[in-house]
């Protein structure tokens, strides 16, 4: 229908902002350069005209995903955004990596001896606790 391919073309007309934004933070020097290149190469590479909106999030996606496995402090969950005239869809958690698959009892707790002390020094303080 003509609202879909008027979506389609939104789209398309907001991935190229997009790549034109990323090409104008990728400056020497800046830190995030690897992580920005890393993305710019997957839009680059999986750019076509006339994408469908599920073409888009799967290209964009990957775009994230390729920052994020380029920088170890970035997480790992992928959210993305779906800009179209007059509406905006958030899909938080769109995709999910390294996901912890085990999380220890809180608190965790240690018995007592179960590190050797090798050493032991204490100095006096010399405050007054009320």
């Amino acid at each position: 229908t003509s609202e879909v391919q008027g979506r389609v073309a939104e789209l398309i007309e907001c991935i190229k902002t997009l790549n034109e934004v990323i090409h104008r933070l990728v400056r020497p020097g800046n830190k995030s350069t690897q992580v920005t290149k890393a993305a710019i190469s997957v839009l680059e590479q999986g750019y076509k005209d006339n994408m469908t909106i599920e073409e888009g999030k799967a290209l964009v996606a990957g775009a994230i995903r390729a920052g994020i496995f380029n920088d170890l402090g970035s997480g790992s969950n992928v959210d993305i955004a779906v800009v179209t005239r007059g509406k905006t869809e958030y899909f938080h958690g769109y995709e999910k990596h390294n996901v912890r698959l085990y999380r220890p009892p809180q608190p965790v707790t240690f018995p007592k001896g179960t590190t050797i002390v090798l050493e032991e020094k204490g100095e006096p303080l010399g405050l007054r606790i009320r």
